[in-house]
C-alpha cells in the first residue's frame, strides 16, 4: 500500500520508510533506523526483540492491522522506551536530585533503537501503522506558551486549571498506560506538575484522581497575588498524591516524558487596565468583525489613547503571531473608563479578503503606557455567520 499522510499501511518497504523517517541517504533498513527520525511515540516502529518474526499471529492479514492482541512493540519493557525512575523527590537545588534534573530537562524518555544481530534483529514489518504524528503520551497541555495569568490584587487569587488532554490516534499512539513500573501500570499513577518562578520559588502538586487509560488529566493550582512574576512548568508522573504545602514522602516519581517546559506569566489585574479583543469572520469571509472592551481594576477613571486593532497572519495554528504577518490594522479611538468598570467598544470591522491557507489573529495596543497589551487571538468562524 505504501506510506501517505503520515502513515504507513503494508506491505511496507524501504522507500515507505525510508520516506516516513525522512533519511534519503540509502543503504539497508539497519542504516536508515540509525539514522532516521523515528517519532517515539508511534506505537509501531523498530523495538529491541530477538524474535525475527512478529507477524504469526499477532497480524490480521485481511484488513493489513495487528491483532490487538499483539505486544511485540513493547519491546520486551516499555514500548522501546528508557524511564528513569526515583523513590525521592530531593533538593531542587541537588543537581542528582529528581525535583533538579526535571526542571533542568534531563530526563527523556530516550528510544532504544535495535542495533541488529541475532537479540536486535531488524525487522521492516516493525513499520506496518507506522505514524509521524505521533504525540507524547502524557498528551497536549492546555496552557499554552506565554498565556497570561490574570491575579486580583485583592482577592484569594486565580486557580490555573491544567488540562493534559490524552492523545487519541486510534490504536497507533503510545498511552501512558501502556508503561509499566515495577509492574503497575502508569494509568494507576498521578500526573503532577512543578511550577517555578524565577524569583526562585517553586509549586509542587499532582491530580487527585489517577490518569486511567484515556481523557484528560487536571491539575488545578492557585496563584495568588504573592505570585505575580514570570513562571515556569513541566508534568511528571508519581505514585502518590502530592498536594501544595503538604508532605511529600516516599514514592515512585519519574517525568512524563516532556523536557521543554512552558511558560507563563501571572499579571495583577489591580494595578493596570486590561484589553480584551475578540473577532469573527463575515459571512462571506470579506471582513472581520471586531469586538473590543478595556477593563479598569483601578478606583479612579482611566483614559484610553488611541486603541488600535491589528491583523495577522500565520502559515499555521501553532506558529507564534507575533512572528507573522501584518495584515491590517484599525484604530478605534481613545475611551474613558470609570472606576472598577468596563468600556465595550462599538463593533467594528476591518475589510479582508480571507486566504482559506492562512490563520488570522488580532490583538489590540493602545498608546496609553499603562495599559496591558492584549494576547493574541485567532479570528473565529460563527456557526451562524455575521451579516456583511
Amino acid at each position: 500500500m505504501g506510506y501517505s499522510s503520515g502513515l504507513i499501511t503494508a506491505p511496507v518497504s524501504i522507500s515507505d520508510v525510508q520516506n516516513a523517517v525522512g533519511y534519503s541517504g540509502g543503504g539497508d533498513l539497519g542504516t536508515i533506523i540509525a539514522n532516521g527520525s523515528i517519532n517515539k511515540w508511534a506505537k509501531y516502529k523498530p523495538v529491541r526483540l530477538a524474535s525475527k518474526d512478529t507477524v504469526t499471529g499477532q497480524w490480521d492479514a485481511t484488513n493489513k492491522v495487528w491483532l490487538s492482541s499483539a505486544r511485540w512493540w513493547k519491546g520486551g519493557g516499555n514500548c522501546g522506551l528508557t524511564l528513569t525512575t526515583f523513590t525521592s523527590l530531593g533538593n531542587i537545588g541537588n543537581s542528582n536530585s529528581f525535583l533538579y534534573k526535571l526542571k533542568n530537562g534531563q530526563l527523556p524518555w530516550n528510544y532504544e533503537r535495535p542495533t541488529g544481530g541475532a537479540y536486535q534483529p531488524f525487522r521492516l514489518q516493525d513499520f506496518a501503522r507506522y505514524i509521524t504524528y505521533a504525540e507524547p503520551a502524557v498528551g497536549e497541555c492546555g496552557v499554552q506558551e506565554g498565556d497570561i495569568v490574570w491575579v486580583d490584587r485583592t482577592g484569594s487569587g486565580t486557580e490555573l486549571q491544567i488540562d493534559y488532554d490524552a492523545p487519541s490516534v486510534g490504536d497507533l499512539n503510545l498511552v501512558l498506560s501502556d508503561f509499566e513500573v515495577g509492574g503497575t501500570s502508569l494509568s494507576q499513577f498521578y500526573l503532577g506538575m512543578l511550577l517555578w518562578r524565577d524569583s526562585g520559588n517553586y509549586i509542587l502538586v499532582t491530580s487527585t484522581t489517577r490518569i486511567g487509560t484515556s481523557g484528560s488529566n487536571s491539575i488545578r493550582v492557585t496563584i495568588g497575588y504573592d505570585d505575580i512574576g514570570n513562571w515556569h512548568m513541566i508534568p511528571f508522573i508519581s505514585s502518590v498524591i502530592i498536594t501544595v504545602g503538604g508532605s511529600t514522602g516516599v514514592g515512585t516519581y519519574l517525568s512524563a516524558g516532556i523536557t521543554t517546559p512552558i511558560s507563563f506569566i501571572a499579571k495583577p489585574t489591580g494595578q493596570a487596565i486590561q484589553v480584551f479583543v475578540s473577532a469573527a469572520w463575515s459571512n462571506n469571509n470579506s471582513r472581520i468583525q471586531l469586538f473590543a472592551t478595556v477593563f479598569n481594576n483601578l478606583s479612579s477613571s482611566q483614559s484610553v489613547t488611541s486603541l488600535t486593532v491589528y491583523v495577522y497572519t500565520t502559515t499555521s495554528a501553532s506558529q507564534d503571531p507575533s512572528t507573522g504577518t501584518l495584515v491590517t490594522s484599525k484604530n478605534l479611538g481613545n475611551c474613558s473608563v470609570a472606576a472598577n468598570s468596563q468600556y465595550d467598544y462599538s463593533q467594528d470591522y476591518v475589510s479582508v479578503s480571507r486566504n482559506q491557507s492562512l490563520i488570522y489573529w488580532v490583538t489590540a495596543r493602545p498608546t496609553t503606557p499603562s495599559v496591558f497589551e492584549n494576547s493574541y487571538e485567532q479570528v473565529e468562524d460563527e456557526d451562524e455567520p455575521l451579516a456583511d
